[in-house]
């Protein structure tokens, strides 16, 4: 078994491919532990995005026959809107998939609706609307287009985190692996899945009608 610095390299981490030393894996859980509850919501929000994607088709086919049932309306920026399904939930909101008719012709829309005891939401309001279009298809995929990449964002800052806390906590050592098997696992996580050739499509015309 290799040796680093004396110590058995001997630990394994998750989606890493090298082993950490006793010191590297107590650096490890205690770095890791710190950056863990922003891990979670990382992997609630790419495990969504990935459900989204397998089920994009049935998702634009939601929003493109009639209900069967009465579905729950929500209001945004004084305009209701049929909310056919949740496309992504986080604590404290959620993402909801939504439509409505007018003059006969559909809107589509992805309203964010907050927790309604949420601070936020008492001075902003309940929903607000984070984007439209008129073609649900077009709509769907910017909507992953840009959590996707709001994703990696915040992957970058788990990582940047870790980096500092290594920095503060073992100055002068070197923990370059643990940073590195930090980072893989946050890769692995917002990589877990490509995109389907079907979201790859180009968008059409985008808007709202009023």
């Amino acid at each position: 078994m290799m040796k680093r610095n004396g110590q058995l390299c001997e630990h394994t981490v998750p989606d890493y491919s090298g082993r950490l030393t006793d010191a590297e894996f107590l650096a490890y859980n205690s770095v890791f532990g710190a950056v863990e509850k922003d891990f979670r919501e990382l992997s609630t929000v790419a495990n969504a995005l990935v459900e989204v994607e397998k089920s994009f088709a049935q998702l634009v086919k939601a929003v493109s026959v009639p209900p069967k049932s009465a579905t729950e309306i929500v209001e945004a920026v004084g305009v209701k809107w049929d909310a056919i399904k949740p496309l992504l939930k986080v604590e404290g909101s959620e993402m909801l998939w939504c439509r409505r008719h007018v003059e006969g012709a559909a809107d589509y829309a992805v309203v964010e609706r907050l927790d309604a005891d949420s601070p936020l939401a008492h001075a902003q309001g309940a929903s607000s609307l984070q984007m439209t279009g008129l073609d649900a298809p077009s709509l769907l995929r910017k909507f992953l287009h840009e959590n996707r990449e709001a994703l990696g964002l915040y992957a970058t800052d788990i990582v940047a985190e870790a980096h500092e806390r290594l920095a503060e906590k073992y100055p002068g050592q070197d923990m370059d692996r643990v940073a590195k098997a930090i980072e893989a696992r946050c890769a692995k996580q917002i990589s877990s899945e490509q995109m389907t050739t079907q979201t790859q499509t180009p968008s059409r015309r985008e808007g709202m009608r009023v």
